[in-house]
């Protein structure tokens, strides 16, 4: 199979997955961005965020954070926090970092008592 074959299966396995999963959750958005990233492949959304450098990131980053203050409704609010996941995460993986090492630190977190928390975090 070519490499447009290859792209093109993996988009079709993609949705499939999607449509009958019926939920989609934060480790799904992880995968797919892990998927692009090391595919090889440069015509996707995450391709295109991960070929422009970390720089580029942080700033689509920040921009999002700005979006999500702004924000008046709370349509408008869920549109931009998904916007600001998928950067979150895409700068996580350009990292190589996965997301079960903020689930640990959200993790160690809670655990912790309220008042000793600040203490532990670095």
């Amino acid at each position: 199979m070519d490499k447009i074959g290859k792209i093109n299966s993996m988009k079709s396995e993609r949705r499939y997955h999607m449509d009958t999963l019926g939920s989609f959750t934060i480790h799904d958005l992880e995968r797919l961005i892990e998927e692009d990233r090391t595919s090889g492949e440069t015509e996707s959304n995450t391709a295109r965020r991960l070929a422009k450098g970390e720089a580029h990131l942080r700033k689509k980053l920040g921009e999002e954070v700005i979006e999500v203050i702004l924000a008046e409704s709370n349509v408008h609010l869920v549109e931009e926090m998904a916007d600001l996941l998928t950067y979150a995460m895409t700068l996580l993986k350009f990292r190589k970092i996965s997301f079960s090492d903020v689930e640990m630190v959200l993790r160690r977190r809670t655990m912790l008592d309220p008042r000793e928390t600040k203490k532990a975090l670095p």
